[in-house]
């Protein structure tokens, strides 16, 4: 955001895999950021 001067952000970061406990199960965890500077 720094480097092109930009006010807005927004970022995404996943994981998609087996389940923890159901074996034959599949699983995901997402995290979105969105970030504005200029309003804080």
């Amino acid at each position: 955001m720094e480097l092109s001067d930009c006010d807005l952000g927004a970022a995404s970061e996943g994981f998609f895999g087996a389940h923890s406990s159901i074996f034959f199960k599949s699983a995901d965890d997402e995290f979105l950021i969105f970030i504005d500077k200029k309003n804080n």
